[in-house]
């Protein structure tokens, strides 16, 4: 637990919790945790000053928290600035995010109903770095092909960003002075999500408030008087700030709201506020004024709103960006198991099945990807060929971040060639509700389910098609005629291979059709033809002739019989 510069002791209650102590640094706090690894914390101050502040700290280790800066446009050119302007609540709303806070300054003369803008100093969104690093007037110290003739809310040349990349991995980054497009940094990491303020206002702990002697830039001080050298030090509007802790393991945004007639706080207070009370190791100062928008997805009626006052009241305006913070629920289907899916695109083959026989089963695997549970799990089925692929049931309807439960799809054909089908995956991701899965088999007859098909109109081992029905009634039952290739509707009488006798006995061969597989032939003899007697016989021939033959006993008797299996 923090310790607070007091003498006073209180207790920290940390869900729906108002802390106050008499005398402490600030008057009171509630305390709670809308989504995991995020914690809340709306404050009131009475002294020096009014002062109403929302504070978002979000722990970079937990899984499912995701980031985005506002999209760049590219191309960029003179009409098509470097950003497209929204309201911070409306683009965090577009994305589907949870949490959001306006981010960079940008140039003061696109003011206004200008729809795009250039953005003050570096910017990434989601590995497209699309504003560079950038100075104040005059525009000889911006970066070549900028289109910008100033820069006036650059207060400082070449400010610090600070860069969350694909791993959540976060640092202050710092200009690389041996690129020329001004995009590069010193530091060995991919830029990803990078933000830019005005300053860099504590670095590594220690309050570093610079001195600007140049244009004053009224967006971030409005009525600032400048009584002590120009230093930005007391000018009371300081609104927006966004820091990391010591092991870059803590996001911290902070906003402050307009109210009673406060200016904000003096960018001093701030970098104090930030290192004293959240730990906060590095931070850089946001667009404040009218831009300074902090926004929050309620986590229960998920009701999308602005929970602080700008100087603009309860409708903050149009920004160039805003970094979104998603603690959502998020799913993730795998198949096979690390292979994540996408919704709705290939299919999935279910491989090929035998009518009948054998089905192929495949295991799917439902992760929670997200910060939020996963929850109201099922699944359906659609498409021409359903009822062929039958689902489990999933193992847990509802699942917390990192966990995960299976299910199988089994694939049963009831006729060959392609067959299609497609499981639906709903839960409470709002961006993959349904998750869809398409699937495809192919249903394969063997040679005898074909010629059943052909002659019988059925695959089934059933009905006149059956293997032992003899549907001529001329004593040879189907599986005889399908081995030996004769019509199953037609006499087989006189078709059977005949023995015929060879130099010391008798001998039966015969050819097996080209359509005919899945079958084992075999010839026994018998001298008695009592039960017992009959002798399997050895095949020589090379197929598809197939060739027995047995020498005639000391009886000068000689039976020979054909028997056809299939599996």
């Amino acid at each position: 637990m923090r310790i607070l510069p007091t003498s006073l002791c209180f207790s920290w209650i940390v869900r729906g919790a108002l802390v106050a102590a008499a005398g402490s640094l600030h008057a009171a706090s509630v305390v709670s945790h809308p989504y995991r690894g995020v914690t809340q914390i709306v404050r009131t101050e009475t002294l020096p000053r009014a002062e109403h502040i929302n504070v978002m700290q979000i722990d970079l280790t937990t899984p499912g928290i995701r980031f985005l800066v506002s999209n760049g446009n590219n191309p960029v050119d003179a009409t098509n600035r470097e950003v497209t302007a929204a309201k911070t609540l409306d683009y965090m709303t577009a994305q589907n995010g949870q949490i959001a806070i306006n981010a960079h300054f940008f140039q003061l003369s696109d003011s206004g109903a200008t729809a795009t803008k250039w953005v003050v100093g570096l910017a990434a969104s989601r590995g497209y770095v699309y504003s560079s690093f950038e100075g104040p007037t005059p525009a000889a110290a911006n970066p070549v092909n900028s289109l910008s003739l100033t820069q006036d809310y650059a207060i400082m040349t070449h400010v610090p960003a600070l860069n969350i990349d694909a791993q959540n991995n976060a640092q202050i980054v710092h200009f690389d002075a041996g690129n020329a497009d001004k995009k590069h940094v010193l530091e060995p990491v991919t830029l990803y999500n990078a933000v830019c303020g005005s300053a860099q206002i504590v670095t590594n702990g220690a309050k570093t408030i610079p001195t600007y002697t140049g244009n004053v830039a009224t967006g971030l001080i409005t009525n600032a008087t400048y009584s002590d050298a120009n230093s930005w030090y007391n000018a009371v509007n300081a609104r927006t700030a966004i820091g990391l802790s010591a092991d870059n393991r803590t996001l911290t945004l902070f906003t402050i709201d307009s109210v009673g007639g406060s200016n904000g706080m003096t960018v001093g207070e701030v970098a104090d506020m930030l290192r004293t009370d959240y730990q906060v190791w590095n931070a850089l100062n946001l667009d404040g004024g009218g831009s300074t928008t902090m926004a929050l997805q309620d986590p229960v009626s998920k009701t999308r709103s602005v929970i602080n006052s700008s100087s603009n009241g309860s409708s903050p305006r149009i920004v160039a960006t805003s970094l979104v913070v998603f603690a959502d629920p998020q799913i993730a289907v795998e198949q096979p198991l690390g292979t994540n899916l996408t919704s709705g695109a290939a299919a999935i083959d279910c491989g090929s099945a035998n009518i009948g026989g054998k089905p192929t089963t495949l295991t799917f695997t439902v992760r929670s990807s997200g910060a939020a549970d996963l929850s109201g799990l099922a699944v359906s089925k659609t498409g021409a060929n359903a009822g062929e692929f039958s689902v489990s049931a999933l193992g847990a309807t509802t699942l917390a971040a990192t966990t995960s439960t299976p299910f199988t799809v089994t694939f049963t054909p009831t006729a060959t060639g392609a067959r299609i089908a497609a499981i639906h995956l709903a839960s409470n991701d709002a961006s993959k509700n349904p998750f869809d899965i398409n699937l495809t088999g192919t249903g394969v007859a063997t040679a005898l389910q074909s010629w059943r098909m052909l002659h019988f109109g059925s695959y089934d081992n059933s009905g006149d098609g059956a293997d032992l029905n003899d549907y001529c009634k001329d004593g040879l039952p189907n599986l005889i005629k399908f081995a030996l290739g004769l019509d199953p509707k037609l006499s087989g009488a006189g078709l059977l291979p005949s023995p015929q006798r060879s130099e010391n006995g008798l001998m039966i061969r015969f050819n097996q059709p080209a359509d005919v597989d899945g079958i084992t032939y075999s010839v026994e003899s018998s001298e008695t033809m009592l039960s017992d007697s009959w002798s399997a016989l050895p095949d020589t021939g090379t197929l598809p002739q197939h060739s027995f033959s047995v020498p005639v006993g000391a009886k000068g008797m000689l039976y020979m019989r054909i028997k056809v299996t299939s599996p």
